[in-house]
């Protein structure tokens, strides 16, 4: 096995825990992460048993559930053994578009931007901007990975012209 492993959030892993001995052994896989670990079933070819432990749909949580160490352990008449493996979880940048990308806006009316997140994760999302104007809160809505940031401000004036 290697002594680590990265996989990206929400996908799948596999983890092979190989035995060698004589004799049947009790393999057990234990985690000092918070997953409830499932069940694995051992399948044995001459002397060599396999187990795998398969997560699906690997996450990261704030308590970074799924990073952490996983440890394959067998014991037979002869003693006990044990092996470990490093799991850690990548999650994929987040894709910003704010839309529209220019606008042209009458003099104390309003405009309305649009801030577009796609990430498996819920993002914060933080508008600013390059002028002394105070930028009014915002809340986030979310649809599976997509996550929406809508800016309306009001009666804009000639100190809004900026970024």
């Amino acid at each position: 096995s290697p002594e680590s492993v990265n996989v990206f959030y929400n996908s799948q892993v596999t983890l092979t825990c190989e035995v060698q001995s004589p004799t049947t052994p009790t393999v057990t896989w234990t985690s000092n992460t918070d997953v409830t670990l499932p069940s694995t079933s051992l399948d044995s070819i001459n002397n060599t048993h396999t187990s795998i432990l398969t997560l699906d749909q690997v996450t990261l949580q704030v308590t970074s559930e799924y990073i952490g160490e996983y440890t394959c352990t067998a014991v037979n008449e002869g003693g006990e053994m044990s092996d470990m493996i490093n799991v850690n979880v990548y999650v994929p940048l987040p894709v910003v578009t704010i839309s529209p990308e220019s606008v042209n806006v009458s003099y104390n009316s309003q405009v309305t931007l649009t801030c577009e997140v796609q990430s498996p994760t819920t993002p914060t999302v933080t508008w600013t901007s390059n002028t002394d104007v105070t930028l009014p809160s915002t809340s986030l809505d979310s649809s599976n990975d997509i996550h929406t940031s809508i800016l309306t401000l009001d009666q804009v004036t000639l100190e809004y012209i900026g970024q």
